[in-house]
């Protein structure tokens, strides 16, 4: 099997493409027409209504066929010119959309006297949502359409990127970003250091440029929130997700208070390694006996649909569809590193994987078919109105399936050691790149200067925080923000969701374990799709998101691990 995309499910062609683009246009003048209708009457109400969400399904379709094939290939022209057409088409939705949104909530009191209305109910969280906007809406916001040319800009940047070369064993390696994590594998510490400075140079001579596009980035995020009228950046990220503005502190507070596990890990990373210094290029190390191979990726699959076995026959079903058309498995020329899922309504989920034969490779198919398999049961109980579920909760969804994966099949002290690298990585690694990301995002909201330098500072203070005595710092490692495509490819504060969801859903395997009820409980979850938030969301699986001993459990647990390795290799 060959597994690729098929973009064709989206539209048939680019014929097809050009075809819908041109039907939106026309929606999209209608609209402006009959918006001022909105208040008339509910049957009025109702139809400006559902044409708005015809709108922002179609600008979906219109604008993701594109942009998947430029996932694939950032140097594909035609598509390149198809995408900047329907990033226009977006650009001007959204100020309708703004002006939408200002009408709507002028009129507030009569629209909440027309959702008493059967047959205008379904839209009341439709309209709950954009109220809880309130003032925070903008007719002068071209963040998406700027962030889309950044994105851009980066993929095309990385991937023109020159690398350089270093020997091993007689013969010259180019140490690019496919075959990077191989060379910190080899045993010899020369060629790991070797591979480490080789990388960091070849990003290094395009420090300007990144640095750029991630101030401008970030610039872009803090000018949206002033033109949406909110305080700081983070409030207005929190309020997109209906959560409390103090979260990410309150969780950045936590794990600053348990940075002691980490530096425990770390120390017994060193010792077990017979190393006098522990550098970030020996992270691999120590290498406990293992069985471990070269995996194809048909077995990755069949490992997949093993562990996920646990969830029941409908969702391996689920996962049976994903296999032909949903997965591109390969990294390739131009394609995006980082993998990812597409949540979108249109077509089908796209996972796009850069699947090497290793283990960690596995992990990342199994985490990625946790978003699409959330995707499908979303739709299936969800039109277009209420399918889109939060990135947070999603991310719980896909940790749950890496948890599941983590206590699968009887584990040796290499998967030991690969588990817990995981979940610190996870739980700790990710909170000190949000709390980087804060740190520069504060800089920049009190405008003080911010530069290459000032940057890698911060990241310097980070890395000796987080990781303790136990790591010796290098004259590159300063840099390492520079390879992290995240920061510039993903949204701001994005990234404490993989720790705050990686400890939920630890809880929810452990109750998927124990109770073979709860499996049902939990299905019906992925199917909520928007119709609730986030906190109602996990309410409905039992678990509280203020629950602190959710958190000093997965510490707990962390901590058992981390004793039991030491033990056995005592």
């Amino acid at each position: 099997m060959e597994y690729k995309w098929n973009l064709h499910i989206i539209y048939g062609n680019d014929e097809e493409w050009l075809k819908g683009k041109e039907d939106l246009l026309k929606d999209i003048d209608e609209f402006n027409h009959i918006m001022s209708s909105l208040t008339n009457s509910v049957e009025d109400f109702l139809t400006v209504t559902k044409l708005k969400v015809l709108i922002d399904e179609k600008i979906e379709r219109v604008y993701c066929y594109p942009r998947r094939f430029l996932d694939l290939d950032i140097e594909d022209k035609q598509h390149k010119e198809a995408f900047n057409e329907a990033l226009n088409i977006y650009q001007s939705i959204l100020k309708h959309t703004s002006a939408f949104e200002s009408l709507a909530i002028e009129h507030k009191k009569e629209i909440e006297e027309f959702l008493k209305d059967e047959n205008a109910s379904y839209y009341k969280r439709y309209y709950e949502i954009m109220f809880a906007k309130c003032l925070h809406v903008s007719s002068n916001d071209d963040w998406f359409k700027n962030y889309q040319i950044i994105r851009n800009e980066y993929q095309s940047l990385i991937s023109e990127l020159e690398f350089g070369k270093i020997n091993v064993n007689g013969k010259d390696i180019v140490v690019n970003n496919d075959g990077y994590s191989n060379l910190l594998l080899n045993e010899d510490r020369g060629v790991r250091k070797s591979a480490y400075n080789a990388i960091n140079e070849a990003y290094l001579s395009v420090a300007d440029e990144i640095t750029n596009l991630f101030l401008r980035k970030l610039k872009n995020d803090i000018e949206s929130t002033k033109n949406k009228g909110y305080d700081s950046f983070m409030s207005m990220k929190m309020s997109e997700l209906e959560l409390p503005r103090t979260l990410i502190n309150d969780i950045i507070n936590v794990i600053n208070n348990k940075l002691g596990i980490m530096h425990d890990f770390l120390s017994l990373k060193k010792d077990l390694s017979g190393l006098d210094e522990y550098c970030l290029y020996d992270s691999s190390l120590p290498k406990l006996s293992t069985n471990s191979h070269h995996i194809e990726f048909d077995e990755a699959i069949n490992i997949a649909r093993v562990t996920l076995s646990l969830l029941g026959s409908d969702y391996l079903s689920h996962v049976d569809s994903l296999i032909n058309e949903s997965i591109d498995a390969f990294p390739s020329k131009g394609k995006r590193t980082n993998d990812f899922t597409g949540i979108t309504y249109a077509g089908i989920p796209y996972v796009c994987l850069n699947f090497t034969g290793k283990k960690a490779g596995v992990r990342a198919l199994i985490h990625e078919l946790g978003h699409a398999v959330h995707l499908l049961y979303s739709k299936e109980n969800n039109d277009f109105t209420y399918f889109e579920f939060s990135l947070f909760l999603t991310e719980v969804v896909a940790k749950v399936n890496e948890a599941i994966f983590n206590n699968s099949g009887n584990l040796d002290d290499a998967d030991l050691l690969s588990i817990l690298s995981t979940q610190l990585n996870s739980i700790f690694n990710q909170i000190m790149f949000t709390e980087f990301e804060m740190r520069i995002v504060n800089l920049l909201e009190n405008n003080e200067h911010v530069d290459k330098d000032i940057i890698s500072h911060i990241y310097e203070e980070l890395l000796k925080k987080y990781n303790g005595s136990a790591l010796t710092i290098g004259e590159y490692d300063k840099y390492g923000w520079l390879r992290i495509s995240h920061f510039i490819m993903q949204e701001s504060f994005y990234l404490y969701q993989y720790s705050l969801g990686t400890m939920l859903a630890n809880k929810i395997y452990h109750k998927l374990s124990s109770d073979d009820n709860y499996k049902e409980t939990y299905i019906s979850m992925l199917g909520i799709g928007n119709k609730m938030n986030i906190i109602d969301s996990l309410k409905s699986v039992e678990i509280d998101l203020f629950d602190k001993t959710i958190l000093d459990d997965s510490f707990n647990n962390l901590d058992v691990m981390i004793k039991k390795l030491k033990k056995n290799q005592s």
